[in-house]
C-alpha cells in the first residue's frame, strides 16, 4: 500500500484545488449535516436527513442507488444511538478504526434489512462520514485505487484497509500545522485526507459533476446555516 507519510504541501494543494471546484457543494453538505444532527439528537421526524442522504448519493456520483433507499437510509441512520459527544468535530484523538468499520457495516446491513436490494457500502460510509467526519472515513473507488488495495478484496475488507491507512496517516499529522486542510468545513483530518486521496486517485481528471446552484436545497428547506457557525 501507499506510504502513510503525507507531504503536507502536496496534500494542501490537492485540497485547495478540490475546494475551488467543489467548495460551495461542500458548504451546503456541511450545513445539511449539522441540521441533520439536530434531528438525530432530538429524535425529530427526519426532514433534512433524507436530503443529506440524497445529496451524498448524487453529488458523489453513486450509481444504481434506488430512490427508495433515500428514506431507508435515513431511517437506518436515525436508529443509531446518537449522542452529543459523537458529533464533536475535534474528536479524532478519541476516534477508533473499529468505530468506523463497525458503524458502516452495521448501517449497510440495516439498510438491507429495511428493504435496500443491495449492499450500499459506499453510500453508508459517505453518509456517516458527513455526519461524523472526525470519526468515519469514506469508502471510495479512487481512494481504493490510490492506496493500491487489491480488487479481490470485498468492500468491508477493503474499507478496513482504507480506514487503517487514513487513521495512521492522520495520527502522524495531528501535531502538524493544520492550515493545509483548508478553511471550508468540516475541518477534520479524515475529511482532508479523503479529499487529497480522491483528487490524487483520479478526481483531478474532472469527471465528477459540479452543481451550479447547490444552495437551492438550503433555500427550499429554509435552513439558516449561520446558526451553526
Amino acid at each position: 500500500m501507499l506510504s502513510t507519510h503525507v507531504d503536507i504541501a502536496e496534500a494542501g494543494e490537492a485540497v485547495r484545488l478540490f475546494n475551488l471546484r467543489f467548495g460551495e457543494m461542500e458548504k451546503v453538505a456541511w450545513c445539511l449535516s449539522r441540521a441533520s444532527r439536530v434531528e438525530l439528537l432530538t429524535k425529530q421526524e427526519p426532514l433534512v436527513l433524507p436530503e443529506l442522504v440524497w445529496k451524498v448519493r448524487r453529488w458523489m456520483g453513486l450509481q444504481g442507488v434506488e430512490t427508495v433507499v433515500k428514506m431507508i437510509a435515513a431511517k437506518a441512520v436515525a436508529e443509531i444511538g446518537w449522542t452529543v459527544d459523537l458529533f464533536d468535530d475535534g474528536a479524532f484523538a478519541q476516534a477508533t478504526e473499529r468505530f468506523a468499520t463497525d458503524k458502516v457495516s452495521c448501517l449497510t446491513s440495516r439498510m438491507v434489512a429495511l428493504g435496500a436490494r443491495r449492499n450500499e457500502f459506499s453510500l453508508a460510509s459517505k453518509i456517516l462520514h458527513w455526519l461524523v467526519p472526525s470519526r468515519v472515513a469514506v469508502y471510495d473507488s479512487y481512494v481504493r485505487e490510490i492506496l493500491q488495495i487489491p480488487g479481490f478484496y470485498k468492500p468491508a475488507e477493503a474499507y478496513e484497509k482504507m480506514v487503517a491507512w487514513e487513521f495512521e496517516a492522520a495520527r502522524k499529522l495531528m501535531d502538524k500545522d493544520d492550515r493545509w486542510i483548508g478553511k471550508i468545513g468540516p475541518r477534520s483530518l479524515l475529511h482532508a485526507l479523503d479529499k487529497y486521496l480522491w483528487w490524487k486517485g483520479g478526481g483531478a481528471e474532472g469527471h465528477a459533476v459540479v452543481v451550479n446552484d447547490p444552495w437551492e436545497i438550503i433555500g427550499r428547506l429554509k435552513i439558516d446555516c449561520s446558526m451553526f457557525d
